[in-house]
């Protein structure tokens, strides 16, 4: 009887903890789910002077992969930056932007001028780019997507492809080193989306090995929004595109105010989360 008694206890007592756990993981539905880890994409200014890049750069901080979006404007202040972010203590990973739509006023970029500034991006050391206007409802055929995709590589940078559509990336030559951008597919602007059909071709690529951005964005700066609102967002952003990092920002990505979120305060609240950490 003794026995059968201490042997009951702590099996309950596993039970009950194994259900503890599994409400915490649960949390927010984010059960099944690895922990994201937070990215910037910054379409905001650049310091104006090679002395204040230091203290640019500081900003950074905590941001393994930062979308450098201006960088061209000012090539040998975006130079410094992405040197000194490169080989700081806590490297930084840093991708050019370049649209290659070619309707609704993308840009519409032929494929010399994609090589020109690949290469501008490469020259100042950039790690990739990010493909934006990317898809079918921007007029790229998949065959312009494939050739630009090759054209990155050979140039020696990775890319993030930005498109509505992840069905069109599929054998498009992306590699496990580039990755997708699933942008605002849970919130846009601080409103809610429907969730969009392509989501089952996420999964493809994930299958091969292609790491998953994702966006959400708010009319507001991020600072100006509850925690509660950031987290949710968070957990509706990964229960539909399951990704591995997540980028928070205003809708225009700082290009109106410069401001940059620290990363320590989306790990803090990202963190919270996983009882086991990031």
């Amino acid at each position: 009887m003794t026995r059968k008694t201490s042997i009951r206890f702590p099996l309950v007592l596993f039970i009950f903890a194994a259900l503890v756990l599994t409400i915490w993981l649960g949390y927010e539905g984010y059960v099944n789910y690895a922990p994201v880890k937070p990215f910037l994409i910054y379409y905001g200014g650049l310091p104006t002077a090679e002395k204040q890049a230091n203290a640019f750069v500081k900003r950074l901080v905590g941001y393994s992969v930062v979308v450098l979006g201006t960088g061209l404007n000012d090539p040998t202040i975006a130079s410094k930056i992405i040197h000194l972010g490169q080989k700081s203590s806590q490297p930084i990973r840093f991708y050019g932007y370049i649209s290659i739509g070619v309707t609704h006023q993308a840009g519409n970029l032929s494929e010399s001028t994609v090589r020109s500034r690949l290469l501008q991006w490469k020259n100042i050391g950039a790690n990739g780019v990010l493909y934006d206007t990317a898809g079918p409802d921007f007029g790229v055929s998949h065959k312009r997507l494939e050739r630009l995709i090759k054209m990155a590589h050979q140039t020696g940078l990775q890319v993030i492809v930005n498109s509505w559509y992840p069905q069109a990336l599929l054998d498009a030559g992306l590699t496990v080193s580039d990755g997708y951008l699933a942008e605002n597919w849970y919130v846009s602007d601080g409103r809610l989306r429907s969730v969009p059909s392509g989501a089952a071709y996420i999964q493809l690529l994930k299958r091969q090995g292609i790491p998953i951005y994702m966006t959400a964005t708010g009319a507001a700066r991020i600072n100006a929004i509850s925690p509660t609102t950031l987290r949710a967002w968070i957990a509706g952003s990964q229960k539909v595109a399951a990704g591995e990092f997540i980028a928070i920002a205003d809708e225009n990505y700082s290009a109106d105010s410069d401001y940059i979120e620290p990363a320590a305060t989306l790990k803090k609240l990202i963190q919270s989360f996983y009882p086991f950490g990031l």
